[in-house]
């Protein structure tokens, strides 16, 4: 299924320094394949921009997301002083939490003319066995599509450990090349950009009992294709190698998704994620499995859930193939996924009647399948 592609293109690669006087470049895109260098779009300053943010858990024990918004406060003072014109902001998971969410996200971005892409991320690299803290910002082009980025674009990059280097690199590119600055009226603070509803149609906190009838599709895993064109360069020579050892377990990711379906007596197919709803429309499905990733809060955003800012956990009710019901408390803040049940020709939603989301993929489908078995089966 895309969530896996999602999920790899979230992975943060590392590559080993050619020499011991150099430092490990970190890479902040995933799977993607940029030309690297040193140069900046020269219409930077009159361009607007989408800022992602990335930043590590709030400890190593702890899966929580860390303080992103202290650190694009950070940075928008600097962008602010340089003449780079950050619309908003937005935590990098979320834009990719699932295909419908990036469309969402897609059409904002195309809305609010955006022309570049900019990521900053706080990432961990270990130098000399010791855990060292690097700000990594790269610039490149919004591909004004949901690829968001392709393969083969141009891109800027530079890191170090205090944040205040780089963004006083990109300002002397931008003084020393005599860049036009048309960007003055940048806002004073931040914009975050809100949660992307996704849900067009009718909104159920339920199951659909004509499943039991209609066949069900369930995305699948698929490898990444590497590009034939691709950059060369350490970083993209390191990131090919990393896709073939990923696309080693994909057999095994669908694998897994036919056991956890073992027990679901009724019609289903695994089929490309590429596959859109038109499609599998007129191939004879008439309901969609889709996962949605995030922290629990975005993920109720997203789906339309009503939050309650006093809340800290979010409880999950796991069914026990005895009957008992577990109840788990997950933070509000840490990653979970969330599986749901979309009607193609009527383009609406079915949620559960439950809170299931869970920390892993399989425990998240593994507890919506039981509770989807258990009200068929009632019915």
């Amino acid at each position: 299924m895309r969530g896996l592609v999602t999920y790899l293109f979230l992975i943060i690669l590392f590559i080993k320094p050619a020499s011991a006087q150099e430092e490990e470049e970190i890479n902040v895109v995933g799977f993607r394949f940029l030309d690297y260098g040193k140069d900046l779009p020269e219409d930077i300053l009159q361009a607007k921009s989408i800022v992602l943010v990335s930043v590590p858990p709030v400890s190593k024990t702890s899966s929580e997301r860390g303080d992103w918004k202290a650190f694009s406060n950070e940075a928008h003072e600097y962008f602010k002083k340089i003449g780079i014109d950050p619309v908003a902001y937005v935590y990098f998971d979320d834009v990719f939490a699932s295909p419908d969410v990036t469309k969402a996200y897609t059409a904002q971005f195309i809305k609010r003319e955006i022309k570049y892409i900019i990521i900053i991320s706080k990432v961990f690299l270990k130098i000399k066995n010791r855990e060292s803290l690097r700000n990594v910002v790269l610039i490149t082009g919004f591909s004004q599509d949901e690829v968001l980025i392709k393969n083969g674009q141009k891109a800027y990059k530079d890191q170090d450990k205090d944040f205040e280097k780089p963004m006083k690199k990109i300002y002397g590119i931008t003084v020393r090349k005599d860049f036009v600055k048309t960007n003055n009226l940048i806002i004073d603070s931040p914009e975050y950009l809100p949660a992307m509803g996704i849900i067009k149609g009718r909104r159920n906190q339920s199951y659909p009992v004509d499943l039991r009838v209609d066949k069900l599709a369930v995305p699948k895993f698929e490898e990444v294709r590497i590009p034939e064109n691709r950059p060369g360069g350490i970083l993209n020579n390191r990131i090919a190698k990393e896709i073939e050892k990923a696309n080693e377990f994909v057999e095994r990711q669908n694998f897994e998704i036919d056991r956890l379906f073992q027990n679901y007596k009724w019609k289903y197919e695994l089929v490309s994620p590429d596959i859109d709803d038109k499609e599998l429309l007129k191939n004879g499905f008439l309901y969609k499995l889709v996962r949605v990733s995030s922290t629990g809060k975005k993920v109720k955003e997203f789906l339309g859930y009503e939050l309650n800012d006093i809340e800290q956990d979010y409880i999950t009710t796991i069914q026990k193939p005895d009957g008992s019901i577990t109840l788990r408390a997950i933070p509000v803040n840490a990653p979970v996924h969330k599986f749901y049940i979309k009607s193609l020709p009527r383009d609406e939603v079915y949620l559960g009647e439950s809170w299931d989301a869970d920390e892993t993929w399989q425990d998240a489908l593994k507890n919506h399948l039981k509770n989807l078995i258990d009200n068929l089966e009632r019915r």
